[in-house]
């Protein structure tokens, strides 16, 4: 009894010393060095970006991330002591948006999704440029198609076969969350959770009949877009004809990809659609109906 009570002091007090020092299992909370500090500085003007980590002070971070960078408009725009920070860049250069979570429960998610949130207020397509932890160990920046989807993030996608017309959730907290508000947004009696996601991509097929579907998640090491596409198309392929893939996101919404937005579409109503505007309307079936063959037009 003696020995078990022993074991249990042991255990309870090596989790209390793994909380204190932030020593948690995987990538969103790691031991990070006391007394580190990081900073990103960054240039609106030419959508450059330079950081500095494993720094002893504030000011010496700072002054070393814009002393790496030759852009005169060049300003810091995050610094940490002991924890994460998040860059999040989109659309428009001249504006973005910044996250930070230090201190003993650091999380890099959470630093993520303050940056996100940030730059969607002043911008769109927002995605995260980069981030690190202050003393170096974590460093990520994107390349060109490259994104880091955020840990805890949840996605969904409900669809209407009676409307044939579909609403999403992203950047949720859980999956009865993202399930509850794609549902909400769709405001249809007959409408369904096509896929959902944590950490990852969803997509939906549709095609020439509204009552049929196709809906595929990627997620885990080595989830891509690409996957969710192939696995949502492969489940409508059974069913009528013309399958496309109509919409597909990432669980953090830093990937938005509709197709009534993007190229041209054709529908079979002779309607035409160009980058989500109509340029041609769809004709009318009826007229000429009641005139012969081979007639001259009126």
């Amino acid at each position: 009894m003696k020995r078990f009570a022993l074991l249990v002091q042991v255990m309870v007090t090596t989790f209390a010393w793994l909380m204190f020092s932030g020593m948690v299992l995987g990538v969103d909370a790691i031991s990070i060095s006391r007394g580190s500090y990081a900073a990103i500085a960054y240039s609106p003007a030419t959508g450059n970006l330079c950081y500095s980590h494993n720094m002893h002070s504030r000011a010496e971070a700072e002054k070393d991330a814009l002393s790496r960078c030759s852009d005169q408009d060049a300003e810091i725009v995050c610094w940490v002591e002991k924890g994460f920070c998040a860059l999040a860049l989109g659309d428009n250069k001249g504006f973005w948006g910044v996250g930070w979570t230090y201190g003993n429960g650091a999380s890099l998610a959470k630093a993520q999704r303050s940056a996100l949130e940030e730059c969607r207020k002043r911008t769109t397509g927002a995605h995260i440029e980069m981030y690190l932890s202050s003393d170096g160990q974590l460093v990520w920046q994107r390349s060109k198609g490259e994104i880091s989807v955020s840990e805890d993030s949840f996605a969904a996608i409900a669809y209407s076969p009676s409307m044939g017309k579909y609403s999403l959730s992203y950047d949720r907290r859980s999956q009865a969350e993202a399930q509850r508000e794609a549902l909400s947004q769709c405001d249809a009696s007959d409408a369904v959770i096509t896929c959902w996601v944590k950490k990852g991509f969803c997509a939906l097929a549709l095609g020439n009949d509204k009552a049929s579907w196709g809906g595929a998640a990627s997620y885990g090491k080595g989830a891509n877009t690409d996957a969710a596409k192939d696995a949502a198309l492969a489940k409508y392929a059974d069913k009528t004809g013309g399958g496309h893939v109509e919409v597909y996101l990432s669980s953090d919404g830093q990937v938005l990809w509709e197709q009534a937005k993007h190229g041209l579409i054709i529908r079979d109503t002779g309607e035409v659609i160009l980058d989500g505007d109509v340029i041609l309307p769809a004709f009318d079936r009826t007229k000429g109906q009641d005139q012969p063959a081979g007639s001259p037009p009126p």
